[in-house]
């Protein structure tokens, strides 16, 4: 039995695009939010191609679900944040030197 329902695409990209819009102020990245959307969408179906694929080579299961992938766009704007806490220190370090 598959407990496991796929969202559409149309959904996942809603679902991600709301999240970096509630954060766009934040990250600066009002004008990339399409494409993160679409490149969310990518990864996780992708994910779910090379589970299938996974499964039918080595008859072992993996599931992306709906909250792999809300923990998916959760981490990249997380890990957005820190790099972009990071990046401008590494860049003073390395123009100013040690």
């Amino acid at each position: 039995m598959d407990w496991y329902n796929l969202w559409p695409r149309e959904a996942l990209y809603d679902v991600a695009t709301r999240a970096y819009t509630e954060n766009a102020e934040a990250l600066d990245i009002k004008e990339c939010i399409a494409e993160l959307s679409e490149i969310t969408v990518f990864i996780h179906n992708s994910v779910s191609l090379a589970t299938d694929k996974y499964y039918n080579e080595l008859r072992r299961y993996n599931y992306t679900t709906p909250t792999s992938y809300l923990e998916l766009v959760k981490t990249f704007v997380s890990q957005l944040k820190l790099q972009k806490e990071l990046v401008p220190q590494k860049k003073f370090r390395y123009e100013a030197g040690l």
